[in-house]
């Protein structure tokens, strides 16, 4: 017997550690879940996992015969620029292929795919031989995506929509403001230039003042209105400006007066000697906030007397801190409705909107302040806030103190450009009562005209006018040689909503 002995110890532990890498291999891919693939880009075999094989809903024995023409698993609208990436690495453009694309399910469904992958053997000459990668399965993160661009398309479809409607309301409320608010102050005008007249019998009076009156209470209802839906759509804005504090006071208590005077209530102004004499505020939303508390006073006060107090209670140098309170001897206000006053529509015993009080704590609030309130069933109210204001400076002051005496003491000759007949009238009268020289015109166009042939010191223009509106005519008279396009030109409208006085501004 002839035999040989050849020691093969090293290939057995070649085959040992192939065995262990390939165990360890094995094991790596079940454990993984990502799905690998191995591409022979001269044969275009494909070589895929079990867990890609699953990715795509498959047994390996399934997929096995589809493999040579993988690219067939590729959805067909990414399949360019797949083969664009590809043909990029390839070529040396791109150091990876990175790319998310569609795979056709077994089931006939799109699966979302994050396809990374590289050349890992070239041949001598350089040319792709073998590539590697791997597919992650993205679609739930692609379902997300799609579902919050889809969210997102009718959220912004929502947005336009409510701007829309918001517009809408806008544009609702600018003509309400106007159609309501003209044939109001037409009554008013009327009425006060019905009650100047001397020879008025008693009892004629005493119809006019109750025409008055009654116009005034629904003039402050649609004010209301109009002012609470101006704050549900945030479109109320401070306008701080230099003041009077004594003036913006004696002014206030003025337009009440008649009211109180009517019913026989004292009507008293009680001001600290520490108050400052010029501040830097909002004076209108002031004066507004201290009417509502005044009215309100006035209305649920049958005898007595009605107080406005202002008191400085802290001053750092710069800054009042300033206190007001309208305090009344009237019914008084039940403690378990204190909470609910300040709510819209909570209304008291004399009915009103219940709106007056809401808006009142919503200016305040703007204003940086604080309001509440005291009371005693049957023995009064009192309703009180608190507001931080800058003191003026004294140059400002000085020059708007002569301002104002100037203003206050020159006749001037006014152009009116105004179409409605009534306030025409109403104009007219109360300017040539105060010794002005007043003409009118009827609509734009003979406002452009007019202020051509005469000087005149005022243009009061009406905004809505046929032919030529008033912002065209005072964008046209701007354009005038000089003297004419320096004319001082007011808008006299009821048009008030923000960006309505923009556009005034930007014309004038």
């Amino acid at each position: 017997m002839v035999g040989l002995n050849l020691d093969v110890t090293t290939r057995k532990e070649a085959e040992e550690a192939l065995r262990a890498s390939e165990e360890r291999f094995a094991f790596a891919l079940d454990a993984s879940e990502d799905s690998l693939w191995d591409w022979d880009i001269r044969t275009n075999a494909l070589w895929i996992s079990d867990h890609c094989c699953a990715l795509l809903g498959f047994e390996r024995h399934e997929i096995e015969p589809h493999l040579r023409s993988w690219e067939d698993r590729i959805h067909p609208e990414d399949k360019p620029k797949v083969q664009q990436a590809l043909r990029d690495h390839v070529a040396g453009l791109a150091s990876a292929i990175e790319i998310e694309h569609r795979l056709q399910h077994k089931d006939g469904s799109r699966v979302w795919a994050l396809d990374r992958g590289k050349v890992v053997v070239r041949d001598d000459q350089g040319r792709p031989v073998r590539a590697v990668g791997t597919l992650i399965d993205i679609t739930h993160r692609k379902n997300a995506e799609c579902a919050l661009v889809e969210a997102k398309a009718a959220a912004d479809q929502a947005r336009t929509q409510t701007e829309q409607a918001s517009a809408a309301k806008s544009e609702f409320l600018a003509t309400v403001s106007h159609e309501a608010r003209t044939p109001l102050h037409g009554i008013l005008g009327h009425t006060d230039l019905l009650l100047r007249d001397t020879s008025l019998t008693e009892n004629q009076r005493r119809h006019a003042e109750r025409i008055h009156r009654a116009c005034s209470a629904l003039l402050t209802v649609v004010n209301g209105i109009f002012d609470f839906s101006r704050i549900d759509a945030c479109q109320i804005e401070l306008d701080p400006q230099q003041f009077a504090l004594a003036a913006l006071l004696d002014n206030t208590i003025s337009i009440v007066k008649g009211m109180a005077d009517a019913k026989g209530l004292a009507l008293r102004v009680e001001a600290a000697d520490d108050l400052p004499k010029w501040v830097v505020g909002d004076q209108d939303r002031l004066r507004q906030v201290l009417l509502n508390l005044l009215n309100n006073a006035v209305k649920f006060t049958p005898m007595g007397s009605v107080t406005l107090r202002v008191l400085a209670i802290d001053a750092d140098g710069l800054w009042f801190t300033l206190s007001f309170s309208v305090e009344d001897t009237g019914i008084g206000i039940p403690h378990d409705k204190h909470d609910h006053l300040f709510e819209r529509f909570s209304q008291r015993e004399f009915g009103g909107t219940g709106l007056g009080l809401a808006i009142s704590k919503h200016l305040v609030d703007l204003m940086g302040g604080e309001i509440g309130l005291q009371s005693k069933v049957g023995f009064g109210t009192a309703f009180w806030f608190n507001l931080s204001l800058p003191i003026a400076r004294g140059e400002a002051r000085s020059e708007l103190t002569q301002t104002s005496t100037c203003a206050s003491l020159m006749t001037s000759r006014i152009l009116l450009a105004e179409d409605n007949e009534i306030n025409q009238e109403i104009a007219r009268a109360l300017l040539e009562t105060s010794g002005h020289e007043v003409d009118v015109v009827s609509d734009g166009a003979q406002a452009i005209m007019a202020v051509q042939v005469k000087a005149y010191d005022l243009v009061l223009m009406d905004i809505q006018m046929p032919n030529v509106d008033g912002i065209a005519a005072a964008q046209r008279i701007r354009a005038l040689d000089y003297p004419a396009r320096s004319v001082p030109i007011v808008a006299m409208t009821a048009n008030v909503l923000p960006q309505q006085v923009q556009r005034f501004h930007a014309a004038a």
